[in-house]
């Protein structure tokens, strides 16, 4: 059964439930806390549309939000279904930034809402877009640099 809920708590807990597993998975290369990771979570139907909810203005607060302010060194988005990973990936948060910035994108609804309806906004970006995108980074990148 899917859970929907408004409830920011539940959402913290689903979100540190994925942090949890991730840092796990990570113990062993990352764990040593010079690399910073901002998790997020898609869930159920979410994890199933193609796109991924970047957030980046939060109405309710008046101010900018999520990826926009993030200072993390990496971003992770866990794909999950009735609580089951199913995948995750992490971009480099400054090349994620980028990628975002790069088109012209509509402000979009999502998240919690509170009693006037404000809530906060980001982007729906496919996820073959930021792929797609990173790969054309890290061209430039190694086109900027010795191959040898």
């Amino acid at each position: 059964m899917i859970t929907q809920n408004d409830n920011f708590t539940h959402d913290l807990r689903i979100g540190k439930d994925t942090e949890n597993w991730f840092s796990k998975l990570c113990e062993a290369g990352i764990g040593d806390g010079e690399i910073t990771i901002e998790i997020k979570t898609e869930l159920d139907f979410n994890a199933t549309t193609g796109n991924a909810a970047v957030e980046v203005y939060d109405e309710r607060k008046g101010k900018p939000s999520g990826l926009s302010t993030s200072e993390a060194d990496y971003q992770v988005h866990v794909l999950k279904v009735y609580g089951e990973v199913l995948a995750f990936f992490g971009i480099k948060t400054e090349y994620y930034k980028e990628i975002v910035d790069s088109e012209d994108r509509v402000l979009q609804p999502m998240g919690d809402k509170n009693t006037a309806t404000e809530s906060a906004q980001g982007y729906l970006i496919r996820f073959s877009e930021i792929f797609s995108k990173i790969t054309a980074i890290g061209r430039r990148l190694l086109d900027g640099k010795s191959r040898s």
